[in-house]
């Protein structure tokens, strides 16, 4: 597996003579057939060599162009070309995601798809003038939902199923929705004294659900126990990877999430505590939409922890 860092280093080193254009392989160990390199302007590419014609070409970005063309073989590349050198970040990141991500594809045709599924995510995440790096808060609560999903729902549910109910990243009202409960997590500190629920409609709804409460605190990079996003993303995806259907739709939730993997999150590392879920049913208290006046648009209030105690519920075994 390349590095982001050896991709970046790599490409700067590339030399090249007035006029010419300058290739090399992505990676030999790798499956498919990548290479990136410099066109006759200087200008970035990354493209995949494929047996057949790609049958539909994305549409270019403000920042990418995308292009397919016929080798003298009869083979064809799908090229990625960056158009605005301030972006040779993302660009990086971005060729290094299509082709890890695809590292494990066994022939051409299966690679092609995962190229574009994976491609069709990034315009989706560039269009909302993302650049891949989340803030803390967002890393903590991502952090949260997945080690939520790890340890107890597909465990509980399978990992189709599992990653099926994930909607999180889809921006839904709820985390996780099933046919037998909902859940929405929370991430904080142990110490933290509440739990802030952002919407009204988080918790305004009459089927039963569990508040899960996440705790995790920021420890430093040295600490035995601590963990990295990238790391339980990681394990993730070994545990998924006997559900292939559910792995491809747990990248393309990282995606809808904004994580694109960066250098800057091994760097953040958390110690996770432990999980508490309480039962939303009755007299738990929530703000219920009909009880506000007709004016309030909006809002956003805060759970005492130790109040709601009596509603905690034990984990299945």
């Amino acid at each position: 597996m390349q590095t982001i860092n050896n991709v970046s280093n790599r490409w700067s080193s590339l030399r090249k003579g007035l006029g010419e254009a300058v290739y090399q392989g992505y990676d030999s160990t790798h499956p498919l057939e990548f290479f990136f390199g410099l066109d006759v302007t200087g200008n970035r590419e990354f493209f995949l060599i494929v047996n057949h014609e790609p049958s539909q070409v994305p549409k270019p970005s403000k920042s990418i162009e995308v292009i397919s063309g016929q080798r003298k073989d009869g083979t064809y590349t799908l090229v990625f070309r960056l158009t605005q050198p301030d972006q040779h970040d993302v660009f990086t990141h971005l060729c290094w995601d299509l082709a890890e991500s695809s590292r494990d594809c066994i022939d051409k045709e299966q690679g092609l798809t995962r190229v574009m599924i994976r491609y069709a995510h990034w315009q989706r995440l560039l269009g909302k003038g993302g650049n891949g790096l989340l803030s803390e808060s967002e890393i903590k609560g991502l952090f949260g939902e997945i080690m939520f999903l790890q340890k107890v729902l597909v465990k509980k549910y399978g990992g189709l199923q599992a990653v099926q109910g994930w909607l999180g990243p889809t921006g839904a009202d709820r985390d996780f929705v099933y046919s037998d409960l909902w859940y929405e997590a929370k991430t904080t500190n142990p110490s933290s004294p509440i739990i802030q629920i952002s919407s009204i409609e988080q918790l305004d709804i009459a089927e039963i659900g569990h508040l899960v409460w996440i705790q995790v605190e920021k420890t430093s990079v040295s600490d035995p126990l601590g963990l990295t996003l990238p790391a339980i993303i990681a394990t993730m995806r070994h545990c998924l990877a006997i559900y292939p259907v559910a792995l491809d739709h747990f990248e393309s939730l990282l995606l809808e999430a904004g994580y694109i993997n960066r250098e800057e999150y091994h760097d953040i590392v958390f110690v996770f505590r432990g999980m508490k879920q309480y039962r939303v049913s009755g007299d738990f208290p929530r703000i219920h939409r009909e009880d506000l006046n007709t004016g309030i648009i909006s809002a956003h209030y805060d759970i005492s922890i130790a109040y709601i105690a009596k509603h905690e519920v034990a984990w299945e075994e």
